[in-house]
């Protein structure tokens, strides 16, 4: 039996946890959108366990205007969002990716396409009528 929270009257079942951070009040999680049977992504905010105040709220709902606005084949999209009792979940397209983390002999042409390829990433977000920075780049 596991303690997830369950989402199933907003279309999701969460398959797994992806990583979760303590401070921030976030938990993010693998799920599969029921309806279509595809993996997604759901980032939960969970202010009201935080102490935190709905202000926070307002901030996350710029990140969401933002998400929808973007449109580039390395950033996940935005799919939905809904709010819960403690805060609010965010759903992004899941991108079945290795992690960079899983230790293994990087070639130079590896580490320099992926290089590459996280600058273009850089280049679109920093292209934008509201430039973007990113703040929370991981492997």
């Amino acid at each position: 039996m596991n303690n997830y929270p369950n989402f199933s009257s907003h279309g999701y079942q969460i398959i797994r946890e992806l990583g979760h951070n303590n401070i921030g009040g976030r938990v993010t999680y693998l799920a599969e959108n029921i309806k279509t049977q595809k993996n997604v992504v759901i980032k939960q905010f969970q202010f009201a366990k935080l102490g935190a105040t709905w202000a926070e709220y307002d901030a996350y709902k710029q990140e969401i205007a933002v998400l929808k606005s973007l449109k580039h084949p390395g950033i996940p999209k935005y799919l939905d969002s809904f709010q819960t009792t403690d805060g609010f979940c965010m759903i992004q397209e899941y991108i079945n990716a290795e992690s960079a983390v899983i230790y293994r002999q990087w070639q130079p042409q590896e580490i320099k396409k992926i290089a590459i390829s996280i600058l273009k990433i850089l280049v679109y977000l920093q292209n934008q009528p509201q430039p973007v920075i990113h703040r929370d780049i991981k492997p």
